[in-house]
């Protein structure tokens, strides 16, 4: 009951221009109930609109619930690559950036993306990574 209620006032605040407002009951529902997602377009609106913003933890937790709930969706490698990004990128973890790239390759190797994730890994194949996901100091 309480997933459609989040959803319901995140549509609504979005339709009456309360982007701001969205995002933070989006934010909201994500913490207090696991793996929630609103419809898709929506879903992807706000979570591109929390990228946008800075707000990258929340980003990236949008975008995991996404691809776990729209795998099939023709947006899933397009936002894999978004969160790969904001792995590597912002929080320092090239490994779990990498694992991001290399579903991209696996399970939607006819998507559009698949030749950049591929150049991806090579990428990160042979940098220097240390176990703890962030570059190594080499030497």
């Amino acid at each position: 009951m309480a997933r459609h209620h989040y959803g319901e006032a995140a549509r609504l605040s979005m339709a009456g221009g309360r982007r701001d407002r969205a995002e933070e009951i989006f934010a909201e529902a994500m913490r207090h109930i696991p793996g929630f997602t609103l419809e898709e377009r929506l879903h992807l609106e706000l979570a591109f609109g929390m990228e946008r913003t800075l707000k990258f933890r929340t980003a990236a937790s949008a975008y995991e619930n996404f691809v776990a709930r729209y795998a099939d969706s023709g947006e899933a490698a397009f936002v894999l690559l978004r969160m790969a990004g904001i792995l590597e990128k912002r929080f320092h973890r090239p490994l779990e950036a990498l694992s991001c790239y290399r579903t991209i390759v696996d399970r939607y190797s006819m998507d559009a993306w698949v030749d950049y994730a591929r150049a991806e890994i090579d990428r990160l194949g042979s940098a220097d990574i240390t176990l703890s996901g962030g570059a190594g100091s080499g030497g």
